[in-house]
């Protein structure tokens, strides 16, 4: 019997193993905020995500320089925030009732999200492309450059990007694609590198606008 429940487990865990593995190579179908709040996941309260920053929601920073004020607008603190924040994986689930206290509810952590990625997405139009080329490019690859941002930072992780920027301006999607899927990052963010690679070389066929930091 011992033996056959070993067997049982062990082939639970292929096919966990499995259904994980086919996870990261089925990206989100669209390109804008819903694949970002999608690859972040949520957490209700304040985590300590790569890194040792501490989170909240969908992968805001809770030490950000205008944490206080966005926070304060769903009632949260941010320093109390901080100082309650869990360890890594210690993420709470956003649900339509999780807010109070130092935490947000699913709700407010989707408006948190499209505010912060109305300000990546500007950032990277201003600062990184440079309006020129950003708005020559589809909707789609510029969501994904946004996306992109979302992770490292902008202007300062993403300007390092800079043969990313220059595939960009040349209008080259398979070479952005491939400076993106082929590099580090993607091996650091797992399932989320599918589905940015693909917007950002201009291989999803469309995706709801965003700009101006529509809800997601």
């Amino acid at each position: 019997m011992l033996g056959g429940l070993v067997a049982a487990f062990a082939a639970i865990a292929v096919v966990a193993a499995v259904a994980a593995a086919q996870l990261e190579r089925t990206p989100y179908p669209s390109c804008g905020p819903r694949h970002t709040a999608w690859a972040e996941g949520c957490s209700a309260c304040c985590y300590t995500g790569p890194g040792g920053k501490p989170l909240i929601g969908h992968g805001f920073a809770v030490d950000n320089g205008d944490a206080t004020s966005k926070l304060s607008k769903y009632g949260v603190s941010a320093s109390a925030s901080r100082r309650s924040c869990r360890g890594r994986g210690g993420d709470v689930p956003c649900t339509s009732t999780s807010g109070g206290g130092n935490c947000i509810s699913a709700a407010e952590a989707l408006d948190l999200l499209a505010l912060e990625y109305a300000e990546v997405k500007e950032c990277v139009t201003n600062q990184y492309l440079g309006a020129s080329v950003a708005n020559g490019l589809p909707q789609v690859v510029l969501d994904g450059v946004t996306d992109l941002a979302y992770t490292l930072g902008c202007p300062g992780g993403i300007g390092q990007w800079q043969r990313l920027k220059a595939a960009l301006t040349q209008r080259n999607y398979a070479n952005a694609f491939n400076e993106v899927h082929g590099g580090r990052w993607c091996g650091q963010v797992g399932k989320r590198c599918l589905g940015t690679s693909n917007c950002i070389g201009n291989k999803v066929s469309g995706s709801p606008s965003s700009r101006g930091g529509a809800t997601p």
